[in-house]
């Protein structure tokens, strides 16, 4: 039981998060782009660049966690 193993829940967690809240923002986004309201329509380029970063933050924090189970198994079995 190494610092990798004990990161991974923490992803999960985390990456979980970040996509339960991109994907009720995108829910937001759709019936946001077709509002009559000017005020919510205005509101449309700032949730779609929020969409984008959280999509962001999503793909870094599964490439650490790829990277940490990698250097977990280097370790662990001493693959080169």
């Amino acid at each position: 039981m190494g610092p990798a193993n004990t990161l991974q829940p923490g992803f999960h967690y985390s990456i979980l998060g970040i996509r339960l809240l991109r994907n009720g923002i995108g829910l937001i986004l759709v019936p946001a782009t077709a509002a009559p309201n000017p005020e919510i329509h205005a509101l449309v380029p700032f949730g779609i660049f929020v969409f984008l970063m959280l999509a962001g933050i999503n793909s870094l924090l599964t490439q650490l966690q790829k990277r940490s189970l990698m250097d977990w198994s280097e370790d662990r079995y001493g693959t080169e």
